[in-house]
């Protein structure tokens, strides 16, 4: 950063009734709000500026489904609820990335799915996976 310029403290992201992707070199906050309703929320935070090691994402989910792909290092605290919906964290969590962020996700999922990925996410893998067995017979 330059000389001057303060990290982000907050930032927000929101989709109501729409999809949306934020993806790339961007700047979270160290306090990151996703809100979605009625929609998608893509966010990837593997390149993401991050201002600090350990960064709050505060989760408004409600029916809809929010895909949070986080660098492969990162080292990811649940602490939301969820009513009628689905929290998931995917990948491993390993002893050799010590070093990683920490992500605490807080905040609740209602009627939505909330899925966590470490490093990088194909959404079409499934989609392959499927194809190919049915391609094989």
């Amino acid at each position: 950063a330059a000389e001057g310029v303060a990290p982000a403290r907050d930032a927000e992201v929101t989709a109501r009734f729409s999809k949306l992707i934020r993806s790339g070199r961007w700047v979270a906050g160290r306090h990151t709000r996703l809100t979605m309703h009625f929609g998608a929320l893509i966010i990837n935070l593997a390149n993401a500026v991050l201002p600090g090691r350990e960064v709050t994402v505060e989760i408004d989910a409600f029916c809809g489904k929010l895909i949070i792909i986080v660098p492969a290092g990162a080292h990811v605290i649940d602490e939301g609820g969820a009513l009628f919906a689905k929290r998931a964290v995917y990948g491993h969590d390993s002893a050799e990335d010590a070093d990683g962020p920490v992500i605490r996700l807080v905040g609740d999922a209602r009627f939505s799915k909330v899925a966590v990925h470490r490093g990088s996410f194909d959404p079409m893998a499934p989609w392959r996976h499927w194809q190919d067995l049915r391609h094989a017979r």
